[in-house]
């Protein structure tokens, strides 16, 4: 009994602790990352590849400096939306009661923007590496998995 009450209280620290949803959400780009990057040259996925040709990169360049831009760039929101909320947690802990800092802390709305953060950094630096120079010269340029990690920069 004394051990399922352990486990109990374990698993409800872990849940309710201010980590671990941004650790969910990580992992889950990252796996989203490496899916992304095992069905980017698979053929349905160039036809579709073809089809919006349009919205994707086409240089390797091109998509080292918006993939190291967009990771720049929410590392710098990551900053500044953190450090305003650090001052926001100071001004309460100065003014309100001391129970009213956890609960601003564990709010799972924080949690999960900071969660989608990180996710868009890690996603963006997996995409970032897995630009790759071929053998015959040519470059194998990951463009819908930019295309994504625009759209999670844009929703940043």
């Amino acid at each position: 009994m004394y051990l399922r009450t352990r486990i109990t209280n374990i698993y409800r620290e872990i849940i309710n602790s201010i980590g671990f949803y941004p650790s969910v959400l990580s992992v889950a780009f990252l796996f989203f990352a490496v899916l992304t990057m095992s069905v980017e040259y698979l053929a349905p996925i160039e036809q579709f590849k073809t089809l919006i040709s349009f919205i994707l990169v086409d240089s390797a360049e091109n998509a080292r400096t918006i993939l190291s831009t967009l990771a720049g760039s929410i590392i710098s929101l990551t900053v500044f939306s953190f450090s305003m909320v650090m001052v926001v947690l100071n001004a309460a802990s100065a003014s309100l009661s001391p129970r009213v800092v956890p609960g601003l802390i564990t709010r799972k709305s924080h949690q999960m923007v900071l969660g989608f953060y990180l996710g868009s950094i890690i996603y963006s630096i997996i995409m970032l590496i897995n630009i790759n120079k071929l053998d015959n010269g040519n470059t194998a340029i990951p463009s819908l998995g930019v295309l994504f990690a625009l759209v999670f920069g844009l929703i940043s």
